[in-house]
């Protein structure tokens, strides 16, 4: 799995990508993981991190939108970094 931060996840199997996000232990101790999406290509994937992040952004504060708009390009970059390193590997 890759770790995206603030607890999503990139796993994957033989056919997608899927985006998990971690909520917590079961009875025995074991991470629970909820599935979000699938995804065919880790590009799409990603997109779909930046839109949540970006939702989750707005839902829980009351911004300006300049400070929307600064705050989805930091997003967008950040994005764009990890996706730029995987292209290099």
């Amino acid at each position: 799995m890759i770790d995206l931060g603030q607890n999503y996840y990139i796993d994957a199997d033989e056919y997608q990508y899927m985006i998990k996000k971690w909520t917590g232990y079961d009875k025995d101790g074991t991470d629970v993981y909820k599935i979000l999406s699938y995804h065919s290509t880790i590009q799409m994937a990603l997109e779909s991190v930046m839109r949540k992040y970006q939702r989750k952004m707005i839902s829980e504060s009351t911004i300006t939108l300049k400070d929307a708009i600064e705050e989805f390009d930091r997003i967008n970059n950040d994005m764009r970094k990890i996706l730029d390193t995987k292209e290099s590997l």
